[in-house]
């Protein structure tokens, strides 16, 4: 969903109504194999602790903006429940709201010295190009909040904004991915 955040329209394009729904009722499209699927949800969102209110999957925009928490809400109910949506990949979701093809590429499938990396590369560069959405997400254990040497979380999505080359003050060229956390 936060790389989708980069696109606006294709995030107005999923709600049948943009504007505040007085009844509180939303209709939400996802492309379930390839088909659109309408999903309605009310505005009752789910919280961790009513003491200390922190939503169990969203966030609400610093502009009051809930389509994150609604859009959330009715991918949970597509996958079952919370846990099954927040613990799905990013890929799937990027089909599910835009019905278009993705693609896949999973770094542990490559070797160091492997040509693959560099087409890989050049398909990202192409992608950014295209304007298309990107997204990447770590290995590692869900739940263990671990965190990199370069402030990666572990088992988490990030949106791509951008992929280009930056020499360093070496004058090696190193290949750069500028990511979004979208917890912040």
């Amino acid at each position: 969903m936060s790389s989708l955040a980069e696109f606006p329209d294709l995030v107005k394009n999923a709600f049948e109504n943009t504007e505040k729904s007085e009844s509180g009722l939303y209709n939400v499209r996802f492309y379930i194999r390839g088909k659109p699927w309408t999903v309605s949800i009310d505005d009752y969102l789910a919280f961790h602790d009513y003491s200390d209110p922190e939503l169990v999957a969203g966030h609400i925009g610093a502009d009051g903006a809930i389509w994150g928490p609604l859009m959330e809400k009715a991918w949970a109910k597509v996958k079952g429940n919370y846990m099954n949506a927040h613990y799905d990949l990013s890929a799937n979701g990027i089909r599910a709201l835009t019905g278009v093809p993705v693609f896949d590429f999973y770094s542990d499938d490559f070797s160091v010295d492997n040509d693959a990396w560099e087409d890989m590369w050049e398909q990202i560069l192409e992608a950014d190009k295209a304007g298309y959405i990107m997204s990447a997400s770590s290995n590692g254990m869900a739940g263990e909040y671990l965190v990199n040497g370069c402030g990666i979380e572990m088992a988490h999505s990030y949106s791509v904004l951008s992929a280009f080359l930056m020499t360093d003050s070496e004058g090696y060229e190193n290949k750069m991915l500028l990511i979004r956390n979208p917890t912040g």
